[in-house]
């Protein structure tokens, strides 16, 4: 898999918030490698001083507080804290009946809404974090982290995103830990997925290029587990049709 260049992004990022007319922007810093990757572009590209960071967890996890704050400290960039307990558990209440994954839903719209609520206070852009695995296979809440003004690593897969985490010297914390979106206790994306990123990110090449050698190499139980995530998920990626 190529190497990506993050000035490129960067200066990407320059010209869309330079054409949107915003100089601030807001993103939601988790302790996973995608966001702190963002953050750090973020902040190359509009100064520490314009980019404010929100850690919102459901559960609390000290090291991935500490860390982000450091983080944040690290880049001059504005940080806060704000547990979305209390809300979440409030609209499971008002559901009446919930699951792990309908909690996980309201989690990432319930961080969603703060993080709009805060753009709004400072004038600025909701930057997202998705990357280009996640949105392939529609792994993500429609209207939830799926809800933001700009992706600039939705255009790389997982394993580029470590790599350039790596080239621009994001903290191994965030690159090392096994991704996970905190939905539930124990929670991992490739767990959840059925399939590690590195696999994903081959087989979505390859369903791109040569579809046969796809099969050839992964087989077609694990072909068909990725071609139907992407077919449930094609609707996120898409305006709302218009009847």
């Amino acid at each position: 898999m190529p190497t990506m260049d993050s000035s490129g992004l960067v200066a990407k990022l320059k010209t869309h918030f330079a054409t949107s007319g915003k100089q601030k922007a807001v993103i939601g810093l988790s302790g996973g490698v995608d966001s702190a990757l963002v953050f750090k572009l973020c902040a190359d590209a509009l100064g520490g001083s314009n980019v404010h960071a929100f850690y919102l967890p459901y559960f609390e996890d000290a090291d991935d507080r500490r860390q982000t704050q450091a983080w944040a400290k690290h880049l001059d960039a504005h940080y806060d804290v704000y547990s979305i307990k209390k809300p979440v558990d409030a609209l499971c209440e008002a559901a009446g009946k919930w699951d792990d994954v309908s909690r996980g839903n309201f989690m990432a719209r319930v961080r969603m809404s703060l993080l709009y609520f805060h753009a709004r206070q400072h004038q600025a852009l909701v930057v997202g974090t998705g990357n280009k695995s996640e949105l392939k296979t529609g792994y993500f809440t429609k209207y939830g982290d799926g809800g933001v003004d700009v992706l600039p690593i939705g255009g790389l897969y997982k394993t580029q995103v470590w790599q350039m985490a790596r080239d621009i010297g994001v903290p191994p914390y965030f690159i090392d830990k096994a991704p996970s979106a905190g939905l539930w206790e124990g929670q991992t994306d490739e767990a959840e997925l059925g399939i590690a990123y590195k696999e994903l990110d081959e087989l979505l090449q390859l369903l791109e290029s040569k579809p046969n050698d796809a099969v050839k190499k992964f087989g077609e139980e694990k072909v068909k587990l990725v071609l139907e995530r992407m077919r449930l998920g094609e609707h996120k990626l898409k305006m709302p049709p218009i009847l």
